[in-house]
């Protein structure tokens, strides 16, 4: 299940990213970089908006994943998922409002427009509510899918939403009106289209029961302490991580806010290479505490771990070493481009070490522990806060990615320090070196070669196209050959493809 769940996962994110990197040029170029600040500033929105409903997600998911497991019955699930409906449109509802009512104070007190107009940020910024308001809706319905491991199905669907979300509004602002606010009315009837489709296949792949579910404030109640705990780790996480796109339109100007939303949008494409791994392991790792499987929790640890430090150590690497000739190959602008690679250059390299905190977290939250995951998440916002302010006034957004960056560092420190307990003996040490220490190493040499190997005027346009592919081949590569666990797994999949063909 887990290796066809994970195939699927990374058919289906991998179409995602596609999706929602390959039309960027089209907004950048029919819409203007300061256009395209302020669907940076949505994105930002909408995961503020969305971390206040993270422990309900989570609940849900975990409830479903551990009725896979043998937990609970169907009445249960129903019930919960019927529930968490209800409080959850009642959140989206009251988030939209208060959006509309602040949009105002957002569009002439908060960002800094140059070239547009008070009025149409304004309405962008209330279309923004909305849209907002439907994608968090919709999260429940992942949620259930994903976690009554239903993943294959899920990706098929959710490439159509992408692609319906990202080509659509792109047609949208080529063929029909060059405008913000046609993109985001856009944004609002796709999110409609979204709701229908993910509530269809999400009530089709619910357990069968012996009548339909109901609101139930005993379910509800049971579900609250692990909820609320997801809820304060999602919730500090999401103010840290979003922090500096938050206070970065107060500071600077809304064109320099947009090369830097770029390059966080840039960054985001280590999360959507790392997001297959993470919706595959979660409901597993559930499962495997549920049975109190520790032999197979640990193996699965440790090959999800390497396996995500090769992938993101390639995807970082090459990133940060080739920054200015991606961005020109991406965008096809290179004015935007020599302006976005410092900060992506030092983005992606804080993101790739935050991202070495994510298994130890899953693997606590697996085991319900949540008070370590809050704590460092609080520390990184202690940390980013001032940071950002005090980088954005001596060195522009350059400074406030610099100040992103150390704080991940940080964060990382102590997890590794304090990150594991007694229940999985020497998995620090292990996590350390295996999962991380060899492939990274690995990786950043191959990585190195090649910078040096290939100047600047060979990565240029399309032709350079397969010498990114190459680089990053070989990356992989290196990076999987020296992780233990994959090595490992790797021999068995060959081991059994030849017994079966010598059937």
């Amino acid at each position: 299940m887990l290796r066809v769940n994970l195939i699927a996962n990374f058919l289906g994110q991998g179409w995602s990213a596609l999706m929602q990197l390959a039309f960027v040029p089209v907004y950048i170029q029919f819409l203007g970089i300061e256009a395209y600040g302020l669907v940076g500033f949505f994105t930002v929105l909408h995961l503020m908006v969305a971390l206040l409903d993270g422990g309900i997600l989570a609940t849900v998911n975990r409830t479903m994943a551990r009725f896979t497991g043998g937990q609970g019955t169907a009445e249960e699930v129903r019930d919960l998922l019927r529930s968490a409906e209800f409080v959850l449109a009642g959140f989206c509802t009251l988030a939209a409002i208060v959006i509309a009512l602040a949009s105002g104070f957002i569009a002439g007190g908060w960002l800094q427009p140059g070239s547009l107009s008070h009025q149409s940020v304004q309405l962008s910024v209330m279309l923004m509510g909305v849209v907002v308001a439907l994608r968090v809706m919709e999260g429940i319905y992942r949620a259930s899918i994903i976690g009554l491991q239903r993943q294959v199905r899920f990706n098929v669907v959710y490439a159509f939403i992408v692609t319906l979300r990202n080509g659509g509004a792109a047609l949208v602002v080529a063929l029909i009106s060059p405008t913000i606010e046609a993109f985001f009315i856009f944004q609002v009837i796709a999110g409609i289209v979204s709701i229908a489709v993910l509530f269809g296949f999400a009530v089709g792949a619910l357990p069968k029961a012996t009548r339909r579910g109901r609101f139930s404030w005993p379910v509800l109640k049971a579900a609250a302490p692990f909820a609320f705990g997801v809820f304060l780790i999602s919730g500090t996480y999401m103010l840290y991580s979003q922090a500096d796109k938050l206070l970065l339109p107060r500071l600077v100007g809304l064109a320099d806010y947009g090369h830097y939303a770029l390059a966080s949008l840039a960054t985001m494409a280590l999360i959507l290479v790392s997001g297959p791994l993470s919706i595959s392991v979660i409901p597993r790792m559930n499962q495997l505490v549920a049975r109190s499987d520790m032999v197979n929790l640990r193996y699965t640890f440790h090959l999800v771990s390497q396996l995500k430090c090769a992938l993101l150590g390639t995807a970082a690497l090459v990133l940060a070493a080739f920054a200015q000739p991606a961005l020109t190959l991406w965008t096809g602008q290179a004015d935007v481009a020599a302006a976005t690679a410092p900060i992506l250059t030092i983005l992606v390299i804080g993101q790739l070490v935050h991202s070495f905190t994510g298994m130890p977290n899953q693997l606590r939250v697996s085991f319900g522990e949540t008070r370590l995951n809050r704590r460092v998440n609080m520390l990184g916002l202690v940390l980013i806060v001032p940071g950002v302010v005090l980088g954005a006034t001596v060195a522009g957004v350059t400074g406030a990615a610099i100040a992103a960056a150390l704080t991940s560092c940080a964060m990382f420190l102590v997890v590794a320090r304090f990150g594991f307990d007694d229940s999985l003996p020497d998995l620090r040490r292990q996590y350390l070196r295996d999962d991380i220490v060899l492939p990274l190493a690995a990786a950043g040499a191959v990585t190195l070669a090649w910078r040096w190997a290939l100047p600047d005027d060979l990565m240029q346009g399309w032709p350079a196209l397969p010498l990114f592919a190459l680089v990053s081949a070989t990356t992989l590569v290196a990076a999987l050959a020296a992780a233990p666990a994959c090595r490992q797994a790797a021999a068995q999949e060959i081991s059994r493809l030849r017994k079966r063909a010598g059937r």
